[in-house]
Parts: structure tokens; C-alpha cells; sequence
């Protein structure tokens, strides 16, 4: 990338923060080049709101916020776009700050077992003492259909330390 390049997306990222409304916050900013100009993809993370997702409303008053400040920039390509949207309904969680806001939502946990093969299991978390972290088999439909819980089976607790959780996302039960 050239300094003038640099200087937009810089500025761009800026005000992509300064743009959020209280109760928001910037959860990823990806800026795509490709024949057509340039697209910026903003993701919203409403802090403010159990499930964390903004409405298409609040997208759209961020999004129009947003590309006025754009106007601002000298250096912005003549040809971009800016789609602005929610994580989704599955987003990955940051550790270990996301754990505690989404501890009453099933997770998908992608960790490395002690043999240092990867294991995914959908789990509910219990507490993090320092590194260490409680879960326990989440009560979801995968999870019996699979026969992992069921009536004579009930749910299992385990530990795992935060070095070994690969990723984690929110888990929808259907």
C-alpha cells in the first residue's frame, strides 16, 4: 500500500468508531479492494442489548452517520461502498471478555484435548477463575439428538484453561 492509501483507511477506521452510537461498539472493519473500488464492511456489536445485535433501523442510521463523515475524507476512492451489519446470530466470541456478557447463550467450543487433538462441543460456561474455565454440557437439542444428555445422562461439567479454547461462537438451538 502507498502513504495515500494508508491515510484514508486510517481515517476511515476512525471514524468508523467515532460514528458509534452510545451503546455500541465496533466489533471488525474490513476494508475489501477489488476491481469495482473499494467496499468497507462494518460490523456493529450493540453493547447494550442481551444479544448483542442492532436492528436494521440502527444499521441504516450508523450506515447514513457514517458515510457523511466519509465525505469528509479527501483521499476516499472515487468508487466505494459501505455495508454495515450486525456480527450474526452465530458470531465468534472474543475470549475471555465475551463469556461473561453471553453466559446465558449455548456455545460452539472449538479446544484442544489434553492428547493435542481438537475436540468441538456445545456447552453452557459456568465461571472463569483466572485462566481456568467451567462448563458444562449445554442443554440443546444437538446435544440430545447426538445422546450426549438425555434422561439417564445428565449434563457433564468440565474445565478447560483459555490457552487451549481455539474459538468460540454463539450456538442457535433449532
Amino acid at each position: 500500500m502507498n502513504e495515500k492509501t494508508d491515510s484514508w483507511e486510517e481515517k476511515a477506521r476512525q471514524y468508523a468508531t467515532e460514528a458509534l452510537p452510545v451503546g455500541f461498539s465496533l466489533f471488525d472493519f474490513i476494508v475489501i479492494h477489488g476491481k469495482k473500488g473499494v467496499r468497507l464492511q462494518v460490523f456493529l456489536d450493540k453493547t447494550s442489548s442481551e444479544t448483542g445485535s442492532p436492528t436494521i433501523e440502527e444499521c441504516e442510521q450508523y450506515a447514513h452517520v457514517y458515510h457523511h463523515m466519509l465525505g469528509m475524507v479527501e483521499t476516499m476512492p472515487d468508487q466505494y461502498t459501505v455495508e454495515v451489519s450486525s456480527p450474526g446470530a452465530e458470531r465468534q466470541l472474543r475470549l475471555p471478555d465475551d463469556l461473561e456478557r453471553f453466559r446465558k447463550r449455548p456455545m460452539k467450543v472449538r479446544y484442544l484435548q489434553d492428547s493435542g487433538k481438537s475436540d468441538t462441543r456445545i456447552l453452557s460456561f459456568l465461571e472463569r477463575d483466572g485462566d481456568l474455565t467451567r462448563w458444562k454440557t449445554a442443554d440443546v437439542k444437538f446435544n440430545r439428538n447426538q445422546g450426549i444428555i438425555g434422561k439417564k445422562k445428565p449434563p457433564q461439567t468440565m474445565e478447560l484453561n483459555l490457552a487451549s479454547i481455539q474459538q468460540v461462537h454463539l450456538h442457535l438451538d433449532f
